[in-house]
């Protein structure tokens, strides 16, 4: 997995820009291990104040990254950090979220139409330190009121790893976008997964008629890397449809399958919907 060299002075494209409005005029080089902790985390990146009762680091905002058009402030926290390791490497995956400042300014946006935005950072270990090798502030805005979605590290490929987000908007109905982890955080894929419930005249064609009529058919879509010596995986559209009891939910082995394949390669920086 290609990653930058591990300099923050050497920075990539679009986020060049950023980074150098964000970040403290004498520049840190790494963050020691024992110091790996969000309050360090979010000063080694945003030039601001934080806020230890709300693990919050309130920083003043370009407005080339806001709703509004001047400059205004925003709180940036660290939601999640995934470890993982590649090629014998160590790095920690820090998901930030950033929230714009409400009409009280020591209160943020907090609505269903004003999603987080979701910024990642990767940093690698080297002798007791953590130095970062990529960061991105703007990656997607997904999420309802102050929420982002569940986020996990999955593998895409023989050497390539990338982060899922799951929001979940009904029950079991919801949208997952995948990115790479690489210098940009590239869109991988946008999935709209479910489960859902119907009653059984509805798909008669696909049941046996001695089942019940109290029977449920559950129709189950999901998406699922297949793992290879490819550079990038391949990856399974799955739809499977199951007969349940209504009273105990409970399944048995799907009654039919669809399967779709799709190749990832060659990877051309663009991201699949399915």
């Amino acid at each position: 997995m290609p990653l930058i060299p591990s300099r923050i002075s050497i920075f990539i494209g679009v986020n060049f820009i950023f980074y150098c409005f964000l970040c403290h005029s004498q520049i840190q080089t790494s963050i020691k291990d024992k110091e790996f902790v969000s309050e360090k985390i979010l000063d080694f990146i945003f030039d601001g104040t934080y806020d230890q009762s709300r693990s919050l680091q309130k920083w003043k905002a370009p407005r080339i990254i806001n709703f509004t058009t001047s400059d205004s402030y925003a709180f940036s926290t660290c939601d999640t950090i995934l470890d993982f390791r590649n090629d014998s490497k160590i790095y920690k995956l820090v998901i930030l979220k950033t929230l714009m400042v409400g009409n009280d300014p020591n209160s943020f946006q907090d609505c269903n139409a004003c999603p987080p935005m979701i910024g990642l950072a990767v940093f690698q270990n080297d002798n007791e330190h953590w130095i970062l090798n990529s960061f991105k502030l703007d990656v997607t805005r997904f999420g309802h009121f102050s929420s982002i979605p569940e986020s996990s590290i999955i593998r895409l490929g023989a050497n390539q790893w990338g982060i899922k987000f799951r929001d979940e908007v009904v029950h079991d109905i919801g949208l997952e976008k995948w990115f790479l982890i690489n210098e940009t955080f590239d869109p991988y894929l946008t999935f709209e997964y479910f489960t859902v419930s119907e009653k059984k005249l509805l798909c008669s064609e696909l049941i046996n008629e001695s089942v019940a009529n109290e029977d449920v058919l559950l129709v189950e879509r999901a998406v699922h890397p297949i793992e290879s010596e490819k550079e990038f995986f391949d990856v399974h559209v799955i739809s499977q449809f199951f007969i349940s009891d209504e009273s105990s939910q409970s399944t048995n082995t799907p009654i039919h399958v669809e399967k779709c394949l799709f190749s990832m390669e060659p990877y051309d920086r663009s991201f699949r919907k399915f």
